[in-house]
């Protein structure tokens, strides 16, 4: 099974210097850039009920607007190396985009999720570490890293980091809270 996630990651990477045959990346005058942010939230609940709510599968519950397509499994398991994409706007109102989205990591002993998304455009990868503060408490700290492979994925990250981060992830923080506070009742 590894192979063929392997397979899947190399086609995954040839699609994309494809879908990019426009020579950006062949320009030298081309500078990818890179944005890091991270913010840390403070979620009402369990470790062992938060944690899963960073799956793909799980996020549809807090983030209505989620809609992941999975590849590979079929069955919407959340688990290291699932695939999936998702077809967002490019932000300028008329066009979109088809991210590629890998589960690099799902672990309930280490208590994280990670993200490698693919596109023409941009690379993005997205780290969440959470932490016990109590039996009904957990901190989640959740780090993106966008890195530019032309120059309109500079324009795409720059767009993408100012929206995502314009409340500092506590729209993320309500959205959690709020769907825990429902579920428990």
């Amino acid at each position: 099974m590894t192979k063929k996630i392997l397979s899947v990651l190399i086609s995954l990477l040839i699609l994309i210097v494809f879908l990019n045959g426009r020579g950006e990346m062949d320009n030298t005058s081309f500078e990818s850039k890179r944005i890091i942010k991270s913010a840390s939230i403070t979620l009402n609940g369990a470790i062992g009920d938060v944690l899963p709510l960073f799956g793909a599968r799980e996020e549809q519950k807090w983030a209505p607007d989620w809609k992941p397509e999975f590849i590979y499994p079929r069955d919407k398991k959340d688990e290291k190396n699932n695939v999936f994409k998702i077809e967002h706007t490019a932000g300028d109102g008329h066009h979109s985009i088809v991210y590629y989205w890998v589960m690099t990591e799902f672990s309930a002993e280490l208590n994280k999720v990670s993200y490698a998304i693919f596109s023409s455009h941009d690379i993005t990868t997205i780290s969440i570490q959470c932490n016990a503060v109590s039996d009904s408490s957990t901190t989640a700290v959740v780090e993106y890293v966008w890195t530019s492979l032309d120059d309109h994925g500079d324009k795409l990250i720059e767009r993408k980091s100012e929206r995502i981060f314009s409340k500092n992830l506590t729209d993320w923080e309500d959205a959690i809270n709020q769907y825990l506070q429902q579920s428990t009742g």
